[in-house]
């Protein structure tokens, strides 16, 4: 920037402070102005004056009211060393909105809280009424079940497209489809638009304009600007992708056949369940008499115990009238519950448990 010198109306650069023509001090009174061609304005490169002039607003002196660098001692001047910024001292208001702002403004925090309080409420409405509780019951009914599952090895009769490792009496019974395969099966037309069929391309115009210069003074005898240069948008190509007729190619799945065998084979299976059950604290096993092993076989079959269940089921009514039921799982838990004995229960959502004994 310039400043003009009242004394010999030198124009003089705004990095002096005193008049490069009489050497007058420049004052308060003298303003900074832009050069007439904003275009040609000097550019500041120079690091140690850039870092001047992107620093603070010229000071002026106490004393003498000259004007210089803010990072400088004393006053050239006069060498005093008191300064004062040169710019208005400002009273920044306190920003105090109305309670009716604050509150819209944060709405959201008051919906957080709200339903916040919602989820908080619902927890514990859910523990109180889903905790379980202890309560006092008495034994109506018991009920157990004993189950003994036996498997066979014998001859089953069986097919398929492989006979298993030991098959007897393999014999191939004609050929069946084992699986599909996709073979061309000719073609169709097909209108698309990708980038089988090319591009329609035209030249796009480029459009340029030039962006005036602008500038803030920095109060200090510079200025920052921006603008000045030529901004240009558009140009190169604009390509459309062109539709057209392709021809696509056309499968269909044609069944592959391969031979079909039946066998005989020996192996396990489950043959049957036998069962006892009661209503009383004891219980007993099924007898071998029951179970019968072997008793119809013949040849090579066998016949064996695979698995053993036991199930125990004890229902309660409550003092408060409710029908719940226990299920042991073993017997030396199950024996101990006689109808009409009393126990405490603790009734929850994930089922019913004794607890302390009687």
């Amino acid at each position: 920037m310039v400043w003009v010198c009242p004394n010999c109306k030198s124009t003089v650069g705004g990095r002096h402070k005193s008049c490069t023509g009489c050497g007058r001090r420049k004052t308060r009174d003298e303003s900074f102005i832009m050069p007439d061609d904003l275009q040609n304005v000097d550019v500041v490169t120079d690091p140690s004056l850039l870092k001047k002039a992107q620093g603070q607003p010229d000071v002026q002196c106490e004393f003498c009211g000259a004007m210089r660098w803010a990072d400088g001692d004393n006053c050239m001047n006069c060498g005093g060393a008191d300064v004062k910024l040169d710019e208005p001292s400002v009273e920044i208001p306190t920003f105090r909105p109305k309670f009716k702002e604050v509150f819209h403004f944060h709405s959201w925090k008051r919906w957080a809280v709200i339903g916040g309080g919602v989820v908080g409420v619902g927890i514990v409405v859910s523990y109180l009424a889903l905790r379980p509780r202890v309560e006092g019951a008495k034994v109506d009914t018991s009920h157990w079940v004993y189950t003994v599952s036996v498997e066979r090895f014998h001859s089953v009769h069986d097919e398929g497209f492989n006979a298993p490792f030991g098959a007897e009496n393999v014999t191939m019974s004609g050929a069946r489809v084992h699986h599909y395969v996709s073979v061309p099966n000719g073609f169709h037309s097909e209108f698309v638009t990708d980038s089988r069929c090319g591009q329609v391309c035209t030249p796009r115009p480029q459009v340029c304009q030039t962006v005036p210069r602008s500038c803030t003074s920095n109060r200090n005898g510079f200025a920052t600007c921006t603008g000045g240069g030529t901004t240009c948008s558009g140009g190169g190509m604009s390509c459309v992708t062109r539709s057209c007729s392709v021809s696509v190619q056309d499968y269909r799945n044609d069944p592959v056949f391969m031979p079909w065998f039946s066998w005989d084979v020996w192996r396990w299976d489950h043959q049957r369940d036998v069962v006892t059950e009661g209503n009383s604290v004891e219980t007993w096993w099924p007898s071998d008499e029951k179970i019968a092993l072997r008793l119809t076989t013949s040849g090579r079959e066998d016949e064996r115990i695979s698995d053993r269940k036991e199930k125990y089921d004890v229902t309660f009514t409550t003092d408060s009238g409710k029908v719940v039921t226990y299920h042991p799982a073993l017997r030396q838990g199950f024996i101990g519950f006689r109808i009409g004995d009393r126990h405490r229960l603790k009734i929850g959502l994930l089922g019913v448990d004794v607890v302390n004994g009687k």
